[in-house]
């Protein structure tokens, strides 16, 4: 994790991560990764390792839950951008 924080432009690339973009599948193998290293994801615990990780694991488990909304309101958002085209 330090490694990956160290990276330059780690930064940009969290600013830019799309929620539409994870797929069941990735939801899924992160989801299966949180829930077998529960503990691990507990901001107490996360803040004693390292400060920066706590709220880049609070913010990955709210991109989850945030692309299982997206995922819920797809045929509404399809429908919604179909009547947009066909009366502008």
């Amino acid at each position: 994790m330090k490694s990956f924080l160290s990276n330059s432009g780690v930064i940009a690339q969290i600013l830019g991560f799309e929620a539409r973009q994870v797929t069941p599948k990735i939801k899924k193998l992160v989801q299966n990764i949180v829930s077998q290293n529960a503990s691990s994801f507990e901001q107490s615990v996360i803040y004693n390792a390292s400060r920066a990780a706590a709220p880049l694991a609070a913010w990955s488990i709210a991109n989850i839950k945030f692309s299982e909304v997206l995922l819920k309101i797809e045929p509404l958002t399809s429908e919604l951008d179909n009547l947009t085209q066909k009366f502008a």
